[in-house]
């Protein structure tokens, strides 16, 4: 179990989803990568999920409580669930 790097401001590792509301223009829906953050510009953990070039994010549950997360996988389950919830396809993480 490996503990997660609060000293970093992204997490190193990606998701790659897909989302109805994203699509070309040939109705195959996009892949989108999104990027993890870790904590907020204070240093205060956090764990936002987003593609901010496209200007949208979503918070963990211990985002919103700026709690941390013990481990690697927990984190990663964490978002996951969050973005299922929200009718993301899951592709992997890079």
């Amino acid at each position: 179990m490996n503990k997660v790097n609060y000293n970093e401001l992204y997490y190193p590792r990606q998701i790659r989803v897909k989302h109805k509301d994203f699509r070309y223009s040939n109705d195959d829906l996009k892949i989108i990568n999104l990027s993890v953050e870790l904590r907020d510009i204070n240093g205060i953990p956090d764990c936002k999920i987003g593609n901010f070039s496209l200007n949208f994010w979503h918070r963990t549950p211990k985002g919103v409580n700026k709690e941390e997360y013990t481990s690697t996988t927990r984190l990663e389950r964490a978002v996951e669930k969050v973005l299922r919830n929200r009718s993301f396809e899951i592709i992997d993480w890079v």
